[in-house]
């Protein structure tokens, strides 16, 4: 399945994958940062932060990398 991610996607809470890896992230935020690069992925597995990254830049990312929300995931 190939999910073309959108601006108005990036939503903090929401829980992303993909098939086959077992691995989850969710997407959160640094209140801290007062500008558009807050946005990041957080690892379900061991807390991994990734880097700061705009809305359009994170949307970008999760198309290139194939991840889907976790509820669009088969069971």
């Amino acid at each position: 399945m190939i999910c073309e991610w959108e601006v108005e996607d990036i939503k903090p809470g929401r829980v992303i994958s993909k098939p086959g890896i077992g691995e989850k992230w969710t997407i959160g935020f640094l209140a801290f940062i007062n500008g558009k690069k807050r946005y990041v992925l957080i690892s379900n597995l061991d807390g991994m932060v990734t880097k700061p990254e705009t809305k359009e830049e994170l949307a970008e990312h999760l198309t290139k990398s194939a991840l889907i929300p976790i509820e669009l995931l088969a069971d």
